[in-house]
């Protein structure tokens, strides 16, 4: 995985039963979210092979990244591969108070991904949280984040946004537990099957962002 030359979504990686659908990423060539500060600690940047084969190292002073997940927009960009199974079962362990299993399948995931890595001892809620964020980094940008982040509890997000260079900073609040987790059904399919249900997002407002 050398000079970023490793793309982890095609049949060369292994691990890569089945590979299909449009890339999850709106501009793969340079997705700026690879470079927010929250994101980037939580990287090993110098041993995690994962940082240099998804092309996170920043290439210029304007902190840009060139993405390879996938590596082309004409690819195809989701997979499913062993090792979102792993994590899955990780988790599982975790959640049905199999701590045990889950710690040491943990240790043995991080020790194909990160060099020189020592085995740690956790449990509890620790453990779980450690296994989520080696889901995060291991699934990161591949379209995960948002269901994940649904079945954890839909914590509040904040994202500042700038519309215009030199232009106002607002920030956009999805609060805990926020109805807009669930988009509303389509008329269409309401209208398809009037026994639907639909969700309270629809009856909702656009969001006003808070001037920073």
């Amino acid at each position: 995985m050398t000079d970023n030359g490793y793309a982890p979504i095609s049949y060369n990686n292994p691990e890569v039963e089945w590979f299909f659908g449009p890339s999850a990423v709106a501009n793969h060539w340079e997705y700026q979210p690879g470079t927010a500060p929250a994101f980037r600690v939580l990287w090993d940047q110098v041993n995690d092979q994962r940082f240099l084969a998804y092309a996170l190292k920043t290439v210029d002073e304007a902190n840009t990244v060139y993405l390879k997940k996938p590596m082309g927009s004409s690819e195809l960009g989701q997979s499913i591969r062993s090792a979102e199974a792993f994590l899955n079962r990780m988790e599982a362990y975790a959640l049905s108070g199999e701590e045990g299993l889950a710690l040491a399948e943990l240790n043995a995931f991080r020790k194909t991904r990160v060099i020189g890595y020592t085995d740690v001892n956790l449990s509890g809620q620790v453990l779980l949280d450690e296994i989520r964020l080696e889901r995060r980094k291991e699934l990161c940008f591949e379209g995960h984040r948002w269901f994940d982040l649904r079945r954890q509890g839909m914590p509040e997000i904040k994202h500042t946004y700038k519309a215009e260079k030199g232009g106002a900073v607002y920030e956009y609040v999805l609060q805990q537990g926020d109805p807009m987790y669930t988009i509303p059904f389509p008329n269409s399919v309401i209208l398809q099957n009037r026994a639907l249900i639909q969700n309270p997002s629809r009856e909702m407002g656009a969001r006003q962002g808070e001037i920073q």
